[in-house]
């Protein structure tokens, strides 16, 4: 049968229980409507690269599960970077310390070979820092830690803290002068704090 009932939401074919089958053209009529949607795979890097004759065609993408990285094959025939799938995960906070309310979402995302912080920290409990003595905000998942060492300065309330974040995955900070908050009143920004990934 041909496709007799009204064409679905997206211009998918759909056939009345009452017609003729006709086994061979019905199912090509959906391997067409398949072909004409289906744009987009997922990908080692390698299976992309292998792909030859009609199993590419110009306007299909590709994301490499491996990689990250998103690729068009194009009206030349060839394929054309696009740049990496962003990825996100969290932070293991130490117990002192809570995600600051009205903030973006504390957490990590990954744009390639990039990590970026979000968010903000607030306090858990009425607490004081010691100016120049080392804190542990929190951790760091595993593949998504620094090569090396890295610092930033951020704001920590009306002060600054040197953030540092290091390989084994371990996000400390320090104050140059002794501090107080309590919860609810602490804005330490993270957003903007990156790194290049190590492993």
């Amino acid at each position: 049968m041909a496709a007799d009932d009204v064409s679905g939401p997206k211009d998918q074919p759909r056939f009345l229980g009452t017609g003729a089958p006709s086994t061979a053209a019905d199912l090509s009529l959906l391997g067409d409507y398949a072909a004409l949607v289906g744009n987009s795979k997922a990908l080692t890097a390698s299976e992309r690269t292998a792909l030859t004759g009609k199993q590419r065609w110009p306007g299909l993408t590709v994301v490499e599960t491996d990689t990250g990285k998103m690729w068009l094959f194009n009206s030349a025939n060839s394929w054309q970077f696009l740049g990496y799938a962003p990825e996100t995960t969290t932070i293991t906070l130490d117990p002192l310390y809570v995600p600051r309310a009205a903030s973006v979402p504390l957490g990590l995302h990954r744009v390639g070979p990039r990590v970026f912080m979000d968010g903000a920290v607030d306090v858990a409990g009425n607490t004081t820092w010691t100016g120049g003595t080392t804190y542990t905000l929190g951790t760091l998942p595993a593949g998504w830690r620094p090569t090396a060492e890295v610092g930033a300065i951020t704001r920590f309330g009306t002060l600054t803290a040197v953030v540092t974040v290091v390989a084994n995955g371990a996000i400390t900070f320090a104050l140059s002068q002794t501090a107080t908050a309590a919860p609810g009143t602490l804005n330490f920004a993270l957003t903007g704090i990156s790194w290049p990934i190590g492993g």
